[in-house]
């Protein structure tokens, strides 16, 4: 992100200003310290004109926004859980895994 934003010449407050963000929380994306929204992702592909799938880890790449924000709900309730319940929930998802594979569901 911060390399297209360079490659047109523009300021993290010009740039912020196209897109309809806080300076402040451009710079956070810009350095890994937050994550953009879909909806501010898609912004952002959209001012440097790049497809929004470059911003994207490869292992993200082909997946759905509902899947995406499947994914990210998932996480978000397994990062709550202690250890011992995180375990609990990996053993239900592997279950879970298995009856799904054996019906082909």
């Amino acid at each position: 992100m911060r390399e297209g934003r360079k490659a047109r010449g523009w300021t993290q407050e010009e740039m912020a200003g196209r897109i309809g963000m806080a300076t402040q929380s451009l710079s956070n994306v810009e350095r890994g310290q937050a994550l953009p929204s879909l909806e501010t992702l898609a912004r952002i592909a959209e001012v440097l004109e790049m497809p929004i799938s470059w911003f994207l880890p490869s292992d993200v790449k082909g997946k759905s926004e509902q899947r995406l924000a499947l994914d990210a709900r998932i996480s978000t309730l397994v990062a709550a859980l202690d250890d011992r319940e995180a375990e609990v929930a990996a053993g239900l998802l592997a279950v879970l895994l298995r009856v799904y594979s054996r019906s082909g569901g």
